[in-house]
């Protein structure tokens, strides 16, 4: 379960790193023909959540429960 664990732990990280970004917005900026685009890169850390979230999903043990009725 270590693989699953290490999974957990980034998508915690890099959602912690979101919720402070979020809180205290910075604003987009260009310098010297290089641009930083805040929200730009907040969607990008939503969609990684999203993908670490269906791959700790699909690593965890499913149960099947099956009821007979008589």
């Amino acid at each position: 379960m270590a693989a699953v664990d290490d999974l957990i732990t980034t998508r915690d990280q890099i959602a912690a790193n979101l919720v402070i970004e979020t809180r205290h917005p910075k604003p987009s900026y260009s310098v010297d023909g290089k641009a930083v685009d805040w929200n730009s890169w907040a969607k990008t850390q939503q969609d990684r959540i999203e993908q670490l979230n269906r791959m700790i999903n699909a690593m965890r043990p499913y149960q099947l429960s099956i009821r007979q009725v008589l």
